[in-house]
């Protein structure tokens, strides 16, 4: 099969299979993937092998753009309405699940810290889509709907930045590990390489911005927006940094600085749905059927240690930041969901550790299945315990 009929395969596939998935209220990228495990190599055959091996190119491209648009919750505005219990809890639930399943794969797994590290910082992104479903649904109202709403929007951002260091870390152990680098030096290293990424993203957002007044066309704007997200990845790409990273740091100085910030984003959202099929239709292709009887124990590590570190960490940041007590009890059961970011992120892994790539790959989508089947229903759980879902005759 060539490739351009390959691709015409999965749009359509793919677009079935979300429609029949949106019958029974689960994620669109729940079909995505369920769909391509079916039409993939190991199943139906109905993607070429060499489609998989460009889904590098494909990932790195597709969350650049995805980068991009969640910088939009960076907005000065947004901050300043959100508040500091988002940003409490936010950063405190992704960190603390970061932290558990890193110390779960290592400690009760035995696994290299690099590896325990990679697996811990995919745990930390959250599917905000999922979340967003269920509380429009049932028309979800209150503290815990806006401060877990606000959190799912951000929580990527943060999902993303710890990615970049724990990247930056397992790369550095790896090819240090005979070369007696102190854990300071690492630690500096990325704190620098993760500065550098921001400034070029930066400088780049101002020049998009400035430039920006002359683009009256939708068409053009379209294309000036992807212009700037493929330089902005390819010069961090070649640079060896992090194109995700500075693809937000560009977003973030569109979004409070470009004329008319929002038409930006609003075409690059329509732009990037088909290429988010695509992506994850490639990853439900690259899954192994016969490898998920491997992941038993590690997937239950790390469905529960995440569930433990983001549960904790929500319930701290609402703690500090002062929230309502129906957020600190609450707020936290509304964190399961997983997809998206993490997924591309697992991609990326796979690229730089080809061999522990593959195992960390499976283990993600088998577990992102499972929390997406099982997120939106304790999501629903969440508002019903905290009395946000109104009467029907309110709705």
């Amino acid at each position: 099969m060539n490739l351009i009929f390959a691709l015409g395969v999965m749009l359509i596939l793919g677009l079935f299979a979300a429609l029949l998935i949106e019958k029974i209220k689960l994620p669109y990228v729940t079909g995505y993937i369920i769909m391509g495990i079916i039409i993939g190599p190991y199943a139906l055959k109905l993607v070429p092998s060499r489609f998989l091996n460009n889904s590098d190119l494909i990932a790195n491209f597709v969350l650049s753009i995805v980068a991009f648009m969640i910088s939009r919750n960076f907005s000065y505005s947004v901050f300043k309405k959100t508040g500091k219990q988002i940003l409490f809890v936010s950063s405190l639930e992704a960190s603390g699940a970061w932290i558990f399943v890193t110390l779960g794969v290592f400690l009760f797994l035995h696994k290299p810290l690099y590896i325990a590290l990679l697996f811990g910082a995919l745990a930390a992104a959250t599917d905000p889509a999922s979340t967003l479903m269920v509380s429009r649904q049932y028309r979800t109202k209150g503290p815990v709907t806006s401060v877990l709403l606000g959190t799912v929007a951000i929580d990527d951002a943060w999902g993303l930045i710890i990615f970049v260091i724990s990247m930056i870390l397992a790369i550095q152990m790896k090819s240090g590990a005979n070369a007696h680098i102190s854990p300071l030096k690492m630690i500096l290293g990325a704190i620098l390489e993760i500065v550098y990424t921001l400034g070029i993203g930066a400088a780049i957002g101002f020049v998009f911005s400035y430039f920006a007044k002359f683009i009256y066309s939708k068409g053009y704007r379209l294309i000036y927006t992807l212009a700037f997200i493929s330089i902005t990845a390819g010069i961090a790409m070649h640079l060896h940094y992090s194109p995700l990273l500075a693809c937000m740091a560009l977003g973030t100085v569109v979004v409070n600085f470009a004329p008319s910030e929002n038409i930006y984003f609003e075409g690059i959202e329509f732009f990037a749905e088909p290429l988010m099929l695509v992506l994850f239709v490639l990853v439900g292709a690259g899954f192994d059927l016969k490898a998920i009887t491997t992941i038993g124990l590690i997937g239950a590590i790390y469905i529960g240690m995440r569930f433990l570190g983001k549960y904790l960490g929500a319930t701290t940041g609402a703690i500090l930041s002062k929230a309502p007590e129906t957020v600190k009890k609450f707020v936290g059961l509304g964190l399961v969901p997983q997809a998206g970011v993490a997924l591309g992120m697992a991609i990326l892994g796979k690229e730089y550790f080809p061999q522990a790539g593959n195992y960390i790959m499976t283990v993600i989508i088998a577990t992102t299945l499972v929390l997406e089947v099982i997120g939106p229903p304790i999501t629903q759980l969440t508002f019903t315990l905290a009395k946000e879902i109104p009467p029907k005759e309110e709705k």
